[in-house]
């Protein structure tokens, strides 16, 4: 019987976790879209030395830069 009841309930870590989880996700996916935006349309214009790196790929493309930044906000939380 007590067996069935470790099973039917939920660990107090595991309330914990949920709870935490949901307004993780939009936080991380909010500062994801927030770093994207920014670097597009702010920081190229005012560290346009970066787009001299090879993290903006071959032909200079600020929306590639963005978008590699944006995603290694997402990777990286």
């Amino acid at each position: 019987m007590t067996v069935e009841d470790a099973q039917g309930r939920e660990a107090p870590i595991q309330r914990l976790a949920d709870s935490i989880a949901g307004p993780f996700v939009y936080t991380v996916m909010t500062l994801s879209a927030a770093t994207f935006a920014l670097w597009y349309y702010v920081e190229v214009h005012v560290f346009p030395d970066v787009l001299l790196n090879d993290i903006s790929g071959p032909m200079e493309n600020p929306l590639l830069l963005s978008l590699k930044l944006s995603t290694d906000v997402l990777v990286v939380s």
